[in-house]
This record gives C-alpha cells, structure tokens and sequence, in this order.
C-alpha cells in the first residue's frame, strides 16, 4: 500500500497492489472523491466518480456521481470507455434514530466472543 499527495490539488491518493486507488478530497475530510479498481486479467477497471459532494448536518455524502466502466483492447494502452451510469441520490436521512435491537448481533452457535467491554471470552452455545 501507497500514500501519496497530488501536488496540483493536494488531494491524497491510496493505492493497494496496483489494483485499487482511491483519491480523496484533502478539502472535505478527505472523502474520496475517485475510486478506481483494476481488473488486470480481464483489462477491465471500474471508476467511481463524485460529481457532487454535499455537507448534511456536519457529514460530507456524496449525492451525484458516475459509475464508469473501462476496457483495454488486446496490444494497446489507452483505456475506452464502454459504459457510464449516472448515480444521484434523491432522497436520504441522516442520523435517523435507531433502537438497540439494530446493534444486536446474532452469533452462530461456537462462535468464540472477546466483548472488550463487558471484559469476557465466551463461546456461545
């Protein structure tokens, strides 16, 4: 894994074994803006864009972006695109209430739970 900063923007980039890279928004809490994911066997990559970054209630959600789907033919080195899908969200609540049943996790039987909190290590039956 990398960490770098693109010196136009300032903006950070992660990359993880040549296949993922993530860039992020250096001015809004480096919320990625591009993520970028490489599927070298089949030359293939799938690109996820933010088009529209928007703070609600003290959180940045991206509310507009594209999904782009690119190719590499056999023997050449520019990426095409075959396809562009458009994501908007048009509706979304945040910090909606939730019960305590939300949080309740359901472990499988023998299933072995270290609970930091309450200071346990138990095997659930």
């Amino acid at each position: 894994m990398s960490i770098s900063v693109l010196p136009e923007s300032g903006d950070a980039v992660i990359e993880v074994s040549g296949a993922l890279r993530v860039t992020c928004d250096h001015t809004r809490s480096y919320f990625p803006r591009e993520i970028e994911y490489v599927y070298p066997s089949i030359r293939t990559r799938n690109r996820y864009v933010a088009k529209k970054i928007e703070e609600i209630n003290g959180v940045y959600v991206c509310t507009e972006g594209d999904l782009v789907v690119d190719y590499i033919l056999s023997g050449e080195t520019d990426w095409r695109t075959h396809s562009i899908t458009h994501l908007q969200v048009t509706a979304g609540e945040t910090n909606v209430p939730l019960p305590d049943t939300a949080f309740a996790l359901q472990f499988p039987p023998g299933t072995i739970v270290h609970d930091e909190i309450a200071g346990e290590i138990y095997t659930v039956e």
